[in-house]
C-alpha cells in the first residue's frame, strides 16, 4: 500500500486531467509523498489487522515475537516507500506506460526475496544481486519469528540506506528530466 499510494495518487491526477493544476499548486513534492505515505500506511495497518484477525480466527495463528514482527513489517514498509519513490520517478516520465511496470517490479522483487522459494535455488550470479535487496532481510526477520530464518540487521540497514539514496536520486533525476522536457504535465 505504501508503494501503490504514491503512484496511484499521481496517476489519479493524470487520469483526471487535473495534473497541470496539481503541479502549479503550492504543494511540494515532499509534502505530496509524505501525505501519500501516511494514507498508504493507514490502509496497510487496516489490511494487516484484517489478516491477523483472519489468521487468528480461521487458523488459530498467533504472533510469538511481536517486537521482531513489528521490526520486520516496518523494514518492509520502508522498502515499499523506496519502491514507491522509484515508481514515481518512472511514472513522472512515462505516465500510463510506466504504471504497469510500477506494479510488476515489486512483485518480481518479492519473488526474488525468498518468500516463495529459498534464495539458494537461483543461479549464483543472481544470488549476489539478491543479497542487495532489502526485502530479503525484512522477510528473514519475519521468518525468524516462527523459527525459519535468522535476522541480519546490519545488511538490512545497509541495503535499505543504499536503496533509499538511489531511489531519491533516481526520482529527482526523473522529475527534473520530465520537467525539462515537458513530460511532467503533458496529458498525452
Amino acid at each position: 500500500h505504501l508503494q501503490f499510494d504514491l503512484i496511484t495518487s499521481y496517476m489519479d491526477e493524470y487520469w483526471g486531467h487535473s495534473l497541470n493544476h496539481f503541479l502549479i499548486s503550492p504543494l511540494r513534492k515532499i509534502e505530496f509523498m509524505l501525505g501519500n505515505i501516511l494514507t498508504g500506511f493507514i490502509k496497510f495497518l487496516f489490511v494487516l489487522l484484517i489478516y491477523l484477525l483472519l489468521g487468528k480466527f480461521l487458523f488459530s495463528f498467533t504472533l510469538i515475537n511481536i517486537p521482531q514482527f513489528i521490526i520486520g513489517i516496518l523494514s518492509l514498509s520502508v522498502f515499499g516507500v523506496i519502491l514507491g519513490i522509484i515508481g514515481m520517478g518512472l511514472v513522472t516520465l512515462y505516465h500510463d506506460n510506466a504504471y504497469t511496470a510500477a506494479y510488476i517490479i515489486p512483485d518480481l522483487l518479492v519473488l526474488l526475496s525468498g518468500v516463495y522459494y529459498p534464495i539458494t535455488i537461483f543461479p549464483a550470479a543472481l544470488q549476489k544481486f539478491i543479497a542487495f535487496i532489502p526485502a530479503v532481510y525484512g522477510f528473514d526477520i519475519l521468518k525468524s519469528t516462527i523459527g525459519l530464518g535468522s535476522a541480519n540487521y546490519p545488511m538490512l540497514i545497509l541495503t535499505t540506506l543504499v536503496w533509499l539514496v538511489l531511489a531519491i536520486l533516481f526520482f529527482v533525476l526523473c522529475f527534473n528530466h520530465a520537467k525539462k522536457t515537458g513530460r511532467l504535465g503533458r496529458m498525452m
